[in-house]
């Protein structure tokens, strides 16, 4: 009875990934801005195992899955021996509202109106597998994975309406579709190599980890303006032309990450991570034309955690991780920043765990914070064999500039286009706005996860 109804729970926790497969995140990170060399960061794909992203991912001290091992190579040598492996999925929905200012006949301030309101999901998938044995003092661990490491995905959509009528308790007509569509992402094929040595001085374990890691992947991003057949209707007489660009991304390279995991006094861990700066090449596309760019820059991070087990009679774990990440390597601008991970995991039964945690992470533009709280649990499905489930929910707010500026809908743009503005616009011709739109944003994101040892 309890393994038929785990594995009723585990079918349809997968069958609730594959049937949200739309793809979005955030257009903050995913780029728009109007820079060749530095065409959208991507968002960095942090923790991407549910044990961890549920513990707030503060997992550089220790972990108990192959996943673990992402950010702290050393971390293959907290594993059980023989072979183990793991498959982890995730979904995200990003739900992104901006505003405007709205202003009074008098031009006074009266609020912000809600002008756009972009709702989608994300998903990812990661696999890894590890082979690991002790020989006495000495042990060794090899492990191989697949994993999403920057994506790119996001979608955005928007109305452009005449102000006719809404004043009459009628509804503006559509006059432009915008859209921005975003996808591909940064993948890593990785091998990683672990050694530990155990009762040395004061310490019960020490581990030394390396990942070597291969990158490749892909970011095509489109921007459309199209307008609509009632303002094409409006202005026969006159051509109005859509708006159209495309860009394209191919990237590959070799990168590399160092770990190190140290156990003592039976109830502490301390680790160390540090990945450099790696610099990806990159085959650049803009509208078909083909031009050179800089490489594309992952910057460098310096990541601490201890990890502390205290003598209950249920098992339990503290984590506390800190990360310094240096932005200003990809570029001057930009500010280091950092971030702070903390996660609890505590059993309430001999085999399922409670688990909670929180994070603080910035954005190094605008040194914009996103604090994020995390739960999950797990339990033992049938002998090696565990699923843990995670879920997350992240909110953030700050300003950016118009995606769409107004002034590509007056027709003093056109040449040979004079007055078609006045069978458009009941009032003045739009035109950019100086303040900054308002965003509220919000992240709800769910992992589930198989891992089996033997």
């Amino acid at each position: 009875m309890y393994r038929r109804l785990s594995l009723q729970i585990i079918s349809l926790a997968l069958l609730i990934v594959f049937a949200s497969s739309l793809a979005a995140y955030s257009l903050l990170e995913a780029g728009y801005e109007p820079y060749i060399e530095t065409y959208g960061l991507g968002n960095y794909v942090g923790t991407t195992d549910a044990r961890s992203s549920a513990m707030g991912g503060a997992n550089t001290s220790g972990g108990l899955r192959a996943l673990d091992a992402i950010n702290n190579p050393a971390n293959l040598a907290n594993l059980e021996t023989g072979f183990g492996a793991q498959l982890n999925f995730g979904i995200m929905r990003d739900n992104d509202r901006r505003s405007m200012p709205l202003y009074s006949f008098f031009d006074e301030y009266v609020d912000e109106t809600t002008y756009a309101n972009n709702s989608n999901w994300y998903d990812e998938a990661t696999v890894g597998a590890y082979y690991r044995m002790q020989l006495s003092r000495l042990g060794f661990a090899v492990s191989l994975n697949y994993t999403p490491r920057v994506n790119f995905d996001a979608n955005y959509e928007e109305d452009v309406r005449n102000k006719e009528g809404s004043d009459n308790n009628g509804y503006p007509k559509i006059l432009a579709f915008n859209s921005i569509e975003s996808e591909g992402a940064i993948r890593a094929t990785s091998l990683m190599l672990a050694g530990n040595i155990n009762d040395v001085s004061v310490f019960d374990q020490i581990a030394l980890g390396i990942e070597i890691a291969m990158y490749e992947g892909e970011h095509n991003r489109t921007k459309k303006i199209v307008w609509s057949d009632d303002a094409r209707l409006a202005v026969q007489n006159f051509e109005l032309p859509d708006y159209y660009e495309k860009m394209e991304r191919e990237f590959s390279g070799t990168g590399f990450k160092l770990g190190l995991n140290a156990n003592f006094a039976e109830r502490y861990s301390v680790g160390f991570a540090f990945t450099p700066k790696t610099e990806l090449s990159v085959d650049y596309k803009f509208d078909g034309v083909e031009y050179d760019v800089d490489d594309y820059v992952m910057p460098s991070r310096i990541r601490f955690g201890v990890q502390y087990r205290p003598q209950n009679i249920m098992e339990t774990y503290f984590n506390v991780d800190m990360e310094i990440v240096n932005w200003s390597d990809v570029e001057d601008n930009y500010d280091d920043v950092f971030n702070f991970y903390i996660g609890v995991e505590h059993k309430i039964f001999m085999t399922m765990p409670i688990r909670l945690g929180f994070r603080y992470e910035t954005n190094p533009i605008d040194n914009i914070a996103m604090p994020t709280y995390t739960c999950g649990t797990g339990f033992q499905v049938y002998g090696p064999v565990w699923f843990d489930f995670s879920m997350e929910y992240s909110h953030r707010k700050y300003q950016a500039q118009d995606l769409f500026p107004n002034s590509y809908y007056n027709d003093e743009n056109y040449a040979e286009s004079a007055s078609y503005s006045s069978q458009l616009w009941e009032y003045d011709v739009p035109e950019d706005r100086d303040e900054s739109d308002k965003v509220d944003e919000t992240f709800l994101k769910f992992q589930t996860a198989l891992s089996v040892t033997f």
